[in-house]
């Protein structure tokens, strides 16, 4: 999009400190969600075998409590670069969490 001559960087000051900060214009955020939502809904895998888990997804199917008011509801386990240790945690994870052995899904997302 840079190069066809939309931004989709701007800067951002502050009035009241003077302080400046860059941020996504509003239509880089709207196609990065475009974008976030037509992966969510093509991705045929089951839950338990992507690396970030959907806990409303999970709740349907399972029958997982979380706290609905809360605005977090990804387990993301893209951040663990080690894909052996990354699929070790998410069997950890799935087990306690299906065992409901005190493992919540509030404290799996913390």
């Amino acid at each position: 999009m840079n190069n066809s001559g939309i931004r989709t960087r701007r800067i951002i000051t502050q009035k009241d400190t003077g302080m400046t900060y860059e941020q996504n214009t509003t239509i880089a955020n709207f196609f990065s969600m475009m974008y976030e939502d037509l992966l969510r809904y093509s991705d045929m895998r089951g839950e338990w075998e992507k690396d970030k888990w959907d806990i409303r997804n999970l709740k349907t199917k399972y029958g997982l409590l979380y706290n609905e008011s809360k605005a977090n509801y990804y387990l993301d386990f893209s951040v663990i670069k080690n894909v052996t240790i990354r699929n070790a945690f998410k069997e950890y994870c799935k087990l306690r969490l299906l065992s409901r052995n005190n493992l919540t899904v509030s404290t799996a997302l913390d």
